[in-house]
């Protein structure tokens, strides 16, 4: 596996923060001062020697293609999304924000470090961004527990007269990041959305078995945010039912 020759990294300070089947993702040091805290980060889809080189480049530059695309899109409908800065297909690379203050929501489920009020308010959080993602005809087409970035946010409500009063009220809230989306897609229909929530309940029943409660909670609110939530929920019960049919016959 040959990365080192990609001009990205060859002239600027890196190193490797993920090694996946499909790309390396790796932290760029900014020279220029461009970046908020100093970073980029680049990701580099890798050379797929099994498949036929011209079938390879095609595919690989339609999904840094489409990614850049829904990022831009996400970013317009005022979503929160990593910032691109570039992308270049004859490198394989898209270079972004880079989000060093956010974690990945599968590593917030599997650190069970939130009691169930807290989880229940995350779960409207993540599901107030897909219902948005849904309601403009965006599909994500891999939405795990890691593709989706989350920070907590802690707001302060009233002012103490003193020290010696009782605490500030503190209101919990999580900003939601939904990231890779390399396999997203434009599309109105409610099997679209519903295979979405489905890849995001399968992720979270085989990675987090712990966890189903979280989804349930993400539906419910799903179901409230998004316009067509009923008629997504209707479908996803249709994909549940193929879904359990194809385990069944293995």
């Amino acid at each position: 596996m040959v990365v080192d020759n990609c001009p990205f990294l060859r002239n600027c300070e890196h190193s490797l923060l993920f090694q996946g089947a499909e790309a390396c993702l790796y932290i760029l040091k900014d020279p220029n001062n461009v970046t908020h805290n100093g970073m980029f980060l680049l990701k580099k889809r890798l050379v797929k020697s099994y498949r036929h080189a011209k079938l390879d480049k095609k595919l690989t530059q339609k999904r840094i293609t489409q990614e850049g695309r829904t990022l831009l899109k996400c970013q317009k409908l005022g979503i929160k999304v990593p910032i691109v800065y570039l992308s270049d297909l004859n490198e394989r690379v898209i270079l972004m924000e880079y989000l060093d203050d956010y974690q990945s929501l599968r590593n917030v489920l599997e650190s069970r470090s939130l009691d169930n009020s807290v989880l229940k308010i995350l779960s409207a959080n993540v599901a107030n961004v897909v219902a948005k993602l849904h309601d403009n005809s965006v599909i994500h087409g891999d939405l795990t527990t890691s593709n989706v970035l989350v920070k907590e946010l802690k707001v302060e409500n009233g002012t103490p007269e003193s020290e010696n009063m009782i605490e500030k009220s503190v209101t919990r809230n999580f900003s939601i990041v939904p990231i890779d989306f390399g396999l997203s897609s434009s599309s109105d229909t409610s099997e679209d959305k519903a295979v979405d929530l489905y890849v995001l309940e399968r992720a979270i029943l085989t990675t987090h078995a712990n966890m189903t409660s979280f989804f349930d909670s993400f539906l419910e609110n799903y179901v409230t945010a998004s316009k067509y939530g009923s008629a997504t929920k209707a479908k996803l019960d249709e994909v549940r039912a193929r879904g359990r049919k194809r385990d069944m016959m293995g």
